[in-house]
């Protein structure tokens, strides 16, 4: 990991930190009128890092590794805040029980990473060959498809978040 991706997570944990108290979680809301519901989760342990790529079956980003590690195991960012690596949280399953459910559910061996809960069945996921997080809503059994992309990168998404741009609605069409 480079010296500007260490800088990087830095400021990250800053921003997380700077949230309100877990005690003063009821009455807040984001940017955008949903609750922030929960503080971020203690950070994962490199074992956790290390079960979780085995039972995926490929090595996951540097990045999302430091920030699970430095930062906390979810319960922050877009959304309603990146998913536990394997936990269950009030409204969704663990990062990794989704993509093994993915893969199972929708037949299909593409390394789709779901990263953050919107609601419904739309989730945002992290296309590990490219990089590129997308939106995708799950509930289109019939004809699931990308329906937008939302950033370039892992870093280019957060980095939107943490500068409070919108995130869920985007000018852009999706990619073909």
């Amino acid at each position: 990991m480079s010296g500007a991706d260490a800088a990087w997570v830095q400021r990250l944990a800053e921003h997380v930190a700077r949230q309100p108290a877990p005690d003063a979680f009821a009455d807040v809301t984001d940017p955008h009128g949903r609750p922030i519901l929960l503080p971020p989760r203690p950070p994962a342990t490199h074992a956790a890092w290390h079960s979780a790529e085995e039972a995926l079956g490929y090595p996951l980003p540097d990045l999302l590794g430091r920030m699970y590690s430095e930062v906390g195991d979810g319960q922050f960012g877009p959304g309603y805040g990146l998913l536990a690596l394997t936990a269950h949280t009030t409204s969704t399953a663990g990062m990794v029980p989704s993509a093994l459910a993915w893969r199972s559910e929708f037949g299909f061996d593409r390394a789709w990473l779901p990263l953050c809960y919107w609601g419904c069945t739309v989730y945002s996921f992290l296309e590990v060959s490219s990089g590129r997080v997308g939106m995708i809503d799950v509930g289109i059994e019939d004809d699931l498809q990308v329906v937008q992309w939302q950033a370039a990168s892992l870093g280019d998404f957060l980095q939107a978040w943490m500068d409070g741009h919108e995130l869920f609605f985007l000018d852009e069409p999706a990619a073909p």
